[in-house]
């Protein structure tokens, strides 16, 4: 009976890390997508010079196929249209998305890659 109830345990034990470890791979951490996000509203604030009345939206993401993280933002004049940042180095952030190529906040820099 003690050994059947210790085989379940480990049993259980292993599929909650296995669980874990599956969600984690496919969508990323919790705690650094919040730092990043963390990170990128403080980047665009002090680096890109806006309020953050402008700033409707920030949140990290990751891709579980390039392993990446990333910080989709959205703006308070344009709540539709996503923007996505790529931290670059010491804290610099590049933008490297939109789902508006026309959008109000796209950098001269995107259109160029």
């Amino acid at each position: 009976m003690k050994k059947k109830i210790i085989v379940l345990v480990v049993v259980l034990g292993l599929v909650i890390i296995a669980f874990v470890g599956v969600r984690t791979f496919f969508l990323g951490s919790s705690e650094v997508k919040n730092q990043i996000a963390k990170e990128g509203k403080e980047s665009l604030i002090n680096s890109e010079s806006y309020k953050p009345d402008d700033i409707l939206s920030v949140e990290g993401v990751y891709s579980y196929k390039t392993g990446t993280y990333d910080v989709q933002v959205r703006f308070s004049d344009e709540p539709e249209v996503y923007y996505t940042y790529s931290k670059e180095s010491d804290s610099k952030f590049q933008q490297v998305g939109t789902t508006n190529l026309e959008g109000k906040h796209l950098k001269e820099e995107f259109n160029r890659q």
